[in-house]
């Protein structure tokens, strides 16, 4: 059946871009987990819960978006471009949550941080989604030769890297990213 996973991201000194994998499976939208539902800049259904997510001016707050930035602060990896990229991205309001490997988004805290000015401290939130607990083997990632992948962490819980298997650490050099925002 269907749960629900609550991510706790703690407020660090900064605003701070933040990989993120969805952890749950199924059709909530990025708008409805991520946003909390708000139906506006000012809405904070949930104090505590969701997240500002703004676009460029190449979109709008009827695509979802929580206000119009100079940039946005939500991004998916696109591996043929090696670059990280908007088009996945479109409208939140219909964006499957889990649809992307991960995500790079732009925390700059809960709700209730002003997307209008940059001296507000950031606060801690939590994100969840709704939906079925991804469990089990994943299929495996195909990483191109000296090309980078995002590959996110579905599951609630850490990963030990050195469980990759011995047969695929030579094909990655034993060389692995990890973001600290």
């Amino acid at each position: 059946g269907n749960v629900s996973v609550e991510r706790f991201v703690a407020a660090n000194s900064n605003r701070a871009w933040r990989l993120l994998s969805a952890n749950t499976s199924g059709t909530q939208t990025i708008q409805s987990a991520w946003q909390e539902g708000a139906t506006s800049v000012s809405s904070d259904p949930n104090p505590g819960y969701g997240t500002m997510i703004t676009c460029n001016g190449s979109y709008s707050t009827s695509d979802g978006f929580d206000a119009v930035t100079h940039s946005m602060s939500i991004l998916a990896y696109d591996v043929t471009n090696q670059s990280w990229t908007t088009n996945p991205v479109t409208n939140t309001n219909v964006k499957a949550l889990s649809s992307e490997q991960g995500y790079f988004l732009y925390v700059r805290g809960d709700r209730s941080v002003s997307v209008s000015t940059s001296t507000a401290s950031p606060t801690h939130l939590t994100l969840r989604s709704l939906g079925s607990l991804y469990t089990g083997d994943r299929s495996s990632i195909t990483v191109p030769a000296d090309d980078f992948v995002l590959v996110g962490n579905p599951y609630p819980a850490n990963i030990d890297f050195n469980l990759i298997a011995s047969g695929d650490r030579p094909k990655i050099d034993n060389n692995f990213w990890v973001w600290d925002p």
